[in-house]
């Protein structure tokens, strides 16, 4: 059986990163996925955070 892979980007507020970004990964996992790697950042003030994920299935 073949892997399916999915490349996906969030972002949210610094202030509701966490909470929201386990909501966005529960969302994904409900659908079957699972995180294969992520990296993060942050905007240049420091108020966005940014999250890149490859999930796999």
């Amino acid at each position: 059986m073949e892997d399916d892979y999915k490349f996906e980007t969030f972002n949210a507020d610094a202030s509701s990163f966490d909470r929201e970004f386990t909501k966005f990964l529960n969302s994904r996992s409900s659908e079957s996925w699972k995180v294969k790697s992520c990296s993060y950042c942050h905007d240049e003030g420091g108020k966005k955070l940014y999250a890149s994920c490859i999930f796999k299935k």
